[in-house]
């Protein structure tokens, strides 16, 4: 009997991490480890009711991650900045970096990343968690040259379900008697939609692995399934909520600027306005690296469908309100 490749997948209990988990379990090919910060919680003990080996790891500690990637044949790696701490993140990726590029048996190390907002728009547009994780790709490339060599990184798009959060979630205005969506860019700005992260995700990182030939070393790969004009997202809202509550709901598209909707949402508000700013100037440019060619979705053989193991569109995630 053949034995299974370990896979070791980081944030398993969350949305990109647990996508990466179901998507592997289908494939039947691997054990998987997955690491949380808690292993008590009932998100881990699901997964152990599914076959999962579940471990805590803390990301601060090097010595916990040493022992969550033990013997890892492949491992899927995402940190999340908190409270505005992108020092902090940076310094967390590169920990998982080190101690990835101790495990002798590892064959694949997919990094969940985003591009450079700084170096793509030249230092006009920054996004702290964008060029944090950027930063944490170039201490892979130049000083950890063998990780190097078995890493590809993973652009995921925007998230289909930040419409239901705010600052990105529509408002109602008691006082207009119709619903307003303050955003800092142009409503025909064009934006990278992975869709339903915990679905999509796992999709691509399941086509990464099967297309490593195509993905190694050093590769690029776009987690987008289609590119989406900002102000369609509300119609789809919209429409949406209109069918689910038998009445038509009204909206408006408020353009407005990163500075007021940092005032209004503060924290995240700014944060994610820069990262629409971006791809409001920029367009599909937005999501490049200078002297990279990322691989698309066509290119791992994907497409976007309603069977499974097909990715679902960019809006799958506001189709789910109904």
């Amino acid at each position: 009997m053949t034995r299974k490749m370990l896979a070791v997948v980081l944030g398993a209990t969350r949305g990109q991490g647990g996508s990466v988990v179901n998507a592997l379990l289908k494939t039947g090919q691997y054990s998987i480890r997955g690491v949380t910060h808690d292993a008590n919680t009932p998100e881990a003990r699901r997964l152990q009711e599914r076959g999962v080996e579940v471990v805590a790891a803390d990301l601060d500690d090097p010595s916990s991650l040493d022992a969550a990637f033990a013997s890892a044949h492949v491992i899927f790696a995402v940190t999340t900045m908190y409270d505005g701490d992108v020092e902090r993140e940076v310094a967390q990726g590169k920990k998982v970096a080190d101690s990835a590029a101790a495990v002798d048996m590892l064959q694949h190390f997919i990094w969940s990343t985003l591009p450079s907002a700084s170096a793509i728009s030249d230092g006009k547009i920054p996004v702290p968690h964008m060029d944090g994780k950027a930063q944490v790709d170039e201490y892979i490339l130049n000083a950890l040259p063998a990780l190097a060599q078995k890493t590809t990184f993973y652009w995921g798009g925007f998230y289909a379900e930040n419409v239901t959060y705010p600052p990105y979630a529509p408002n109602c205005l008691s006082s207009a008697g119709n619903y307003v969506w303050v955003q800092p860019v142009a409503s025909d700005t064009l934006v990278p939609m992975v869709g339903d992260h915990n679905v999509n995700t796992g999709i691509f990182i399941r086509a990464i692995l099967e297309k490593a030939h195509l993905c190694l070393p050093r590769g690029y790969v776009l987690g987008v399934a289609d590119w989406v004009v900002h102000g369609d997202m509300l119609e789809a809202w919209a429409t949406i909520l209109s069918e689910k509550n038998g009445e038509t709901m009204d909206v408006v598209y408020v353009h407005s600027d990163v500075e007021t909707v940092g005032q209004i949402w503060p924290g995240t508000g700014r944060e994610l306005g820069q990262m629409l700013k971006l791809s409001e100037k920029l367009g599909r440019d937005a999501w490049t690296k200078k002297d990279t060619t990322a691989l698309t979705m066509q290119d791992l053989g994907l497409e976007v469908g309603d069977r499974d193991g097909k990715l679902g569109k960019g809006f799958e995630y506001v189709q789910m309100l109904r």
